[in-house]
């Protein structure tokens, strides 16, 4: 018999002796064939290839035999992209049973730190990626699972957080030394800005879906100039030379200022040590002027002159304003630390005129003397000396105002001629500092002498004189000292 349902069935058997034999029988039903189909690997980057799913069976009548929607004839298959995948199980009695399983891509936030060359805070042609830069994920899965991850973008600037579940996110760029991060979400594609607060480096949140790559979130850097350093010094230029010379010292509380060009904004202040050095530091590219507070300087100094020589060495401070000529920083560039001032007193006048000799008389109004020579210079203070003659009409000089003494133009010399004179004169010589206003020291004084030309008459002589002949002529007294030259 066949095709019998599930149960007991009893059969009897008579033979020809009418002798029986009952016996009893029960058809079973195999459990059906029960089957599933799970996730064994789940896949670990957005749109890769790498998942794998395995089917169960139960119940039926082993053993079992697997189809896949693939053509896989095996209860595992890996190397799977995303997607949902049906398995047939047939067991040994021909039994069918089918499951589904889906295999999800995961999600992920990337992709790109650029080089924003021009500034403008989006992607431009031809602008690179920057390798290296440290990117970190942060932020809570729809599970509530707390994520945290950190990479490092890649030789073309891109990074990726993959594998990730749908949740809510935010991702932080850090610049590296010398680089800011651009201006974000400028222009109109999200795809081509920069995301991450210029302040903070970070995002806002990240909404991330299921199976969704954010290939979105890019960050622009900006490379910031090397910064450089100006100074160096505030000297006393003690001989007014206008250059640092040995044994010059520092003048120390001297207040040096840094000011934008042409705006003449204060930036930065500093004082001079005891050595008189000074800096700025970390100045970026651009012009500026440095300027010296000429009310911090010494009491009575005033700044040298300007550009003397060697730029080391000389000073760069304009004496009547204390600034600089425009001082421009290149990127780059290295430190300036010649941008000096030399300052000094305002006068260091001399102390001692000096002498000068040259006393004689002379005969007769319109006589000319001999030179006035100095025989010792003037000594004391600091600088060039300039003089001063004067001459006189009184034997003592009462300084300056005296109305018997007049100024001599034109007589800035250590000596001096007189020239012709109409009667007795008495000459003075007086000095000063190159840079001091008045004439403080004076020499002694020089005395010209007219005296009265002597006369005298013959007093004897023949009425007539042959030549050849012995005749006495006989001249009056003309006094002592007095020569005479008879022709």
């Amino acid at each position: 018999m066949s095709g019998l349902m599930p149960g007991w069935y009893t059969v009897t058997v008579t033979d020809l002796l009418g002798c029986a034999l009952v016996d009893s029988v029960e058809v079973t039903e195999p459990a059906p064939v029960a089957c599933a189909a799970q996730v064994l690997q789940p896949i670990s980057g957005y749109g890769l290839s790498d998942g794998a799913v395995e089917a169960t069976a139960s119940g039926g009548t082993a053993p079992y035999s697997w189809l896949w929607d693939t053509g896989d004839t095996t209860h595992q298959v890996m190397g799977l992209p995303a997607g949902i995948y049906e398995v047939t199980v047939t067991d040994a009695n021909g039994c069918q049973c089918t499951a589904v399983v889906a295999l999800d891509n995961p999600s992920r936030i990337g992709n790109f730190v650029w080089l924003d060359d021009n500034e403008n805070g989006i992607q431009d042609s031809g602008e690179p990626g920057v390798a290296g830069v440290t990117v970190v994920l942060s932020g809570q899965a729809a599970n509530g699972q707390p994520v945290a991850d950190t990479v490092v973008t890649d030789a073309a600037g891109q990074y990726w957080f993959d594998g990730l579940q749908a949740g809510t996110y935010k991702v932080s760029f850090f610049a590296p030394a010398q680089y800011a991060i651009a201006p974000r979400h400028q222009g109109n594609d999200p795809n081509l800005d920069s995301d991450p607060d210029p302040q903070t480096g970070m995002t806002g949140d990240i909404n991330l879906a299921s199976s969704v790559s954010r290939d979105d979130i890019d960050a622009g850097l900006i490379q910031l100039d090397e910064p450089m350093n100006l100074g160096d010094r505030v000297w006393h230029d003690f001989n007014r030379n206008g250059l640092q010379d040995p044994g010059e010292q520092g003048l120390a509380n001297v207040r040096v200022e840094l000011r934008a060009w042409p705006s003449l904004n204060l930036l930065q202040s500093t004082l001079t040590g005891t050595n008189g050095l000074y800096l700025f530091t970390n100045v970026m590219p651009g012009q500026y002027v440095l300027v010296v507070d000429l009310s911090t300087l010494p009491q009575g100094y005033i700044l040298t002159q300007q550009d003397a020589g060697d730029d080391a060495l000389d000073s760069d401070f304009d004496p009547a304003t204390g600034q600089t000529a425009v001082i421009t920083v290149q990127p780059y560039q290295p430190d300036n630390l010649t941008i000096d001032a030399g300052a000094h007193a305002e006068c260091e006048n001399v102390t001692d005129g000096g002498t000068i000799a040259g006393n004689e008389e002379l005969c007769g109004a319109g006589a000319d003397p001999s030179p006035i020579v100095s025989l010792t210079p003037p000594s004391g203070g600091v600088g060039n000396i300039e003089y001063l003659w004067l001459i006189g009409t009184a034997p003592q000089f009462n300084g300056a105002g005296d109305p018997n003494w007049t100024p001599i133009p034109n007589s800035n010399t250590p000596d001096y001629d007189p020239g012709p004179i109409p009667d007795t004169r008495w000459f003075i010589r007086c000095a000063r500092r190159e840079g001091c206003s008045e004439f403080v020291a004076e020499s002694n004084i020089v005395a010209k002498v007219i005296v009265d030309l002597p006369l005298t008459q013959i007093q004897q002589a023949p009425d007539t004189a042959c030549v050849n002949t012995g005749e006495v002529f006989v001249a009056a007294n003309a006094g002592g000292g007095a020569t005479y030259f008879w022709d």
